[in-house]
């Protein structure tokens, strides 16, 4: 998630959302079945939608583009991806060096196996904030 989250940073989760609360570029934590792990990515993908990486990085949803101020880093790593009800796409910030959805074998997360939401930077304190 650089450089959005930087090593050493300490994050601020809560549990207080809602299926329908959740937007397109919400940070969360899930859980992976696929790897085993519990990993923090950004929201891109909501159940229903046609999600097209294209080979410079941009990403479209439904043929429209995704304003992404966030990406720094891309990568050339070209998917299209159609998301199931109840499911969810989660991309890294830094695209040329993060081991998202564009490279699993199942690319979507389930609702059930999402687990919170990142609120805030609390360490350390100089980059203490909320997170966009």
């Amino acid at each position: 998630m650089y450089p959005t989250i930087q090593p050493g940073d300490k994050i601020f989760v809560t549990r207080n959302y809602s299926e329908k609360s959740l937007k397109r570029g919400d940070i969360l934590v899930f859980h992976s079945k696929e790897l085993g792990e519990d990993l923090i990515k950004r929201l891109i993908g909501l159940p229903g939608e046609t999600i097209n990486v294209k080979s410079d990085g941009t990403v479209y949803i439904n043929g429209e583009k995704l304003d992404e101020p966030y990406v720094i880093y891309n990568s050339d790593k070209e998917v299209t991806l159609q998301v199931p009800e109840n499911s969810y796409v989660f991309i890294g910030d830094n695209r040329a060096n993060s081991f998202d959805a564009r490279y699993w074998e199942n690319p979507y997360i389930s609702y059930d196996d999402i687990m919170g939401k990142a609120r805030f930077i609390i360490k350390p304190f100089s980059r203490f904030g909320k997170l966009q």
